[in-house]
Order: C-alpha cells, then structure tokens, then sequence
C-alpha cells in the first residue's frame, strides 16, 4: 500500500484541515428541507448540536436543469430556496 501525504492545510475559522488533524464535518442538507425555512433552520441547529463543522446546501433552480415537462420539475421547484 502507497500512503501519499501533502504537506498543505488551510484554517478555516478555529478548525485547522490537513494530515494528522481531525476531518472537518460537513452535513449535507441537499433537498430534504423541502425549501422550508423554518426546516433549513431546525437542520442548522441539530447539526451544530451534533457536532458538524459546517453544513452544505444545495442551491439550484429546476428551470435552469429541467424542463418543464419532466415528471419530477413540479416536485423540485417546491425544494428551491430564494437566493
């Protein structure tokens, strides 16, 4: 087995990535929060009580990704959040 280190890191706020430290913990959201507010924000806060270092979301408009004659736009366009 070959293990290859690099000698790079960042900071990112008090959270140092690169070998031999901890990983950064990133929950990934997607669309399970429906593009409900008040959703997005229940996740933040049990993510953050969980012990993730971040969360990601995913910000997209179903125009610009499907037509709207494809079976699941309807569904997608109810998820988008406003940016």
């Amino acid at each position: 087995m070959v293990k290859i280190f690099f000698d790079e890191k960042i900071r990112f706020r008090n959270k140092t990535i690169g070998n031999f430290h901890k990983p950064f913990l990133l929950a990934e959201v997607a669309m399970s929060h429906e593009g409900k507010v008040d959703k997005i924000k229940y996740m933040i806060d049990k993510s953050s009580s969980s012990g993730f270092d971040g969360i990601q979301f995913q910000l997209f408009q179903f125009k610009n990704l499907l037509t709207p004659t494809h079976k699941y736009y309807n569904t997608g366009t109810k998820c988008e959040i406003s940016y």
